[in-house]
């Protein structure tokens, strides 16, 4: 999931170093002006904490900041569940008992496929009980996001994908 590797290394591999060098500073500069943004905009509770939920049909899996989604959340500044104490791209749960592991004050949602049992699966989620108590839940700050920019992408189009996502999310205009 190191995207920016990938580019410096295609940068290089094509001779094309002065334009992945400029993809790079791009994605820097995106990075620091959404950063700022973002904190402006929560003040105080900023740094955010955010949980990346993949709806599965039978189980939910919460990415962390070694995840690809995770590393670009990571580069804005957002913090992560104390989920694992192990650094690791996330954590499987089977059992509605851990929706409190994954409190955060921002979910983003990845339905892995559009297929009635994910949503259904969902939908058995967040009828819990537990899940009422979240802090993103209780703040209306529960998001859907693409399954392809945050999950399967993994490269710096998807990244740049996310940041679109996150503006829009967030009502900060870009």
């Amino acid at each position: 999931f190191d995207f920016k590797g990938t580019v410096q290394l295609m940068g290089e591999a094509l001779n094309k170093q002065a334009e992945a060098d400029q993809l790079l500073a791009d994605w820097n500069q995106r990075v620091a002006t959404l950063h700022t943004e973002l904190q402006a905009q929560v003040g105080d509770q900023w740094p955010l904490q955010v949980a990346i939920t993949n709806v599965r049909n039978d189980h939910l899996r919460v990415y962390l900041e070694d995840s690809f989604a995770g590393t670009v959340l990571h580069d804005l500044g957002f913090e992560f569940p104390p989920m694992s104490a192990q650094r690791t791209w996330g954590v499987k749960l089977n059992s509605k008992e851990n929706i409190p592991s994954m409190n955060a004050d921002v979910m983003f949602i990845i339905f892995q496929s559009q297929d009635g049992s994910v949503h259904e699966n969902y939908q058995a989620w967040s009828d819990h009980p537990l899940w009422q108590t979240l802090d993103a839940t209780q703040n209306n700050q529960v998001y859907d996001v693409d399954l392809v920019a945050w999950l399967m992408s993994g490269g710096i189009i998807g990244a740049n994908n996310m940041m679109d996502q996150l503006y829009t999310h967030f009502g900060i205009q870009s």
